[in-house]
C-alpha cells in the first residue's frame, strides 16, 4: 500500500511516497513510540539542522546492532485517496540508502 506523506518541520514542508512496511518493528527504546524510516534525500531540505537527533537500534538482514539517526518532524499528513491521518511530532529514522530499487518510494511507514 502506498501513501502520499507531507512532512512538517520548522514551517516547511516536503511530500513524499511512502509505503505501508507491515514488518518495520522500530520502535524508540526509551519511549516506545513507532520509527517511520525516510530516506536522507527525501528530508536534507526539510531539516538543514535539527535541534535534537535520537538514535535507533535496529537489526536487518546482513546488518546486526545498526544504528539510525532520528528526528522528531513536527507533523505528518499520511494521505491515501480521501483518507487523511496526521501524526503529531513523529519520528522518524533517517537512511542514507535508497529504500527501493527504482526510487518508488521514499519512506517506510512503521504500520502503527
Amino acid at each position: 500500500k502506498f501513501y502520499e506523506v507531507t512532512m512538517h518541520y520548522r514551517g516547511k514542508e516536503k511530500k513524499v511516497t511512502a509505503l505501508l512496511d507491515t514488518g518495520n518493528r522500530l520502535y524508540e527504546p526509551v519511549s516506545r513510540r513507532p520509527v517511520h524510516v525516510v530516506t536522507y534525500e527525501a528530508v536534507r531540505e526539510l531539516c538543514e539542522s535539527v535541534a535534537q537527533v535520537v538514535y535507533i537500534p535496529f537489526e536487518s538482514v546482513g546488518k546486526k546492532d545498526g544504528v539510525m539517526p532520528g528526528i522528531f518532524l513536527d507533523e505528518m499528513e499520511v494521505r491515501q485517496g480521501d483518507e487523511v491521518k496526521v501524526i503529531e511530532k513523529p519520528l522518524v529514522a533517517v537512511c542514507k540508502k535508497e529504500l527501493s530499487l527504482n526510487g518508488e518510494y521514499q519512506m517506510l511507514l512503521h504500520e502503527e
